[in-house]
């Protein structure tokens, strides 16, 4: 049962990250007026 906490704390960190990254991804694309797209070349 004590594993459990930690193990959810970094789940919620890791949430929180990710959230953060796409916020400033998105954020990004705005104020360029630019969104790259990529392919895989295949």
């Amino acid at each position: 049962m004590k594993q459990i906490k930690p193990i959810g704390v970094v789940l919620l960190m890791i949430g929180t990250t990710v959230q953060a990254q796409e916020a400033s991804a998105l954020q990004d694309i705005l104020s360029n007026g630019v969104l790259k797209v990529g392919t895989t070349g295949d």
